[in-house]
């Protein structure tokens, strides 16, 4: 199913934190419907399960990521040449104060038939992120080609 662009099935990508320059891989499965997403995923700190909103007509998403057992981070972002981008927090407490950490993310469909089942979810992620890399610098390197 698709709605202006949100696409049910599933998506690839991955989130920073801000001044590390690692990009941490997460797979998602998703289900846009009716302005609700539903869905659960996989990421280095575990399975999650995803619980937002969609609006069709301004390409936004927010959404809470929930780890098992574990708090919510905070998702907001726009639909951009079918590509989810944005940014996440997650509030906690240390030191008996409330730290807010932040970040950027990428998450896109990933294409059907692409590849096979023999492939781990890790290599696909790898290859994946590495492809939308190098067309992110394509278009940076234009962009200031343009200027």
């Amino acid at each position: 199913m698709s709605d202006a662009g949100f696409s049910s099935g599933e998506w690839v990508g991955y989130y920073m934190y801000p001044r590390l320059p690692n990009k941490c891989p997460m797979h998602l499965t998703l289900r846009f419907e009716g302005g609700i997403i539903r869905g659960a995923g996989i990421d280095n700190p575990g399975q999650f399960v995803i619980n937002g909103d969609y609006f069709a007509e301004s390409g936004v998403a927010k959404w809470v990521k929930s780890y098992v057992g574990k708090q919510g981070v905070e998702y907001v972002g726009k639909l951009h040449d079918g590509k989810l981008a944005g940014s996440w927090s997650l509030a906690q407490v240390k030191d008996g104060k409330v730290v807010t950490l932040q970040g950027e993310f990428l998450i896109w469909p990933l294409p059907e038939a692409k590849y096979g089942d023999n492939e781990t979810l890790q290599s696909i992620l790898d290859r994946e992120i590495r492809e939308q890399t190098e067309a992110l610098k394509i278009v940076r390197t234009e962009e200031l080609e343009e200027q």
